[in-house]
């Protein structure tokens, strides 16, 4: 028997959409999910929407209406979520977070655990620790 050749991470595909699905693992340049849940993203474009999600990591991620345990990005935009953590160069979040570490950080009609950021915008949010070198 002959075992089936695994195709090397180039060969994975360009987009992914994912639609009322459970998947255990995503990698594309770029995944859509809608209503679905996920265990790891890895993309460097995330559109997340109604979905849940354990592990998203990519360059852009932007999400509204979803749960996600974890998101390391570039650049991260989160509307309306919960969140446990959220690593990015710039992130704007709105919703519920546990912590958020950036560079430039923007929380919106939030509550967040943890805030840290070399530039911090607060509005309309409640953080229980703010450590910044800038805060707006």
């Amino acid at each position: 028997m002959t075992e089936p050749e695994k195709l090397p991470e180039s060969d994975s595909p360009q987009v992914t959409n994912i639609s009322h699905s459970d998947v255990q693992s995503v990698n594309a340049e770029l995944v859509r999910m809608h209503q679905s849940d996920a265990e790891t993203v890895t993309a460097e474009e995330v559109e997340i929407q109604d979905s849940t999600a354990g592990t998203v990591q990519a360059s852009h991620v932007s999400v509204r209406d979803s749960i996600l345990a974890n998101v390391s990005a570039g650049e991260a935009l989160l509307q309306d979520n919960l969140t446990g953590m959220v690593k990015a160069e710039k992130a704007s979040v709105s919703g519920y977070t546990g912590a958020v570490v950036a560079g430039s950080a923007e929380v919106h009609n939030s509550m967040v655990g943890y805030v840290a950021g070399t530039d911090v915008h607060v509005e309309d949010s409640r953080t229980g620790i703010l450590i910044a070198r800038n805060v707006t």
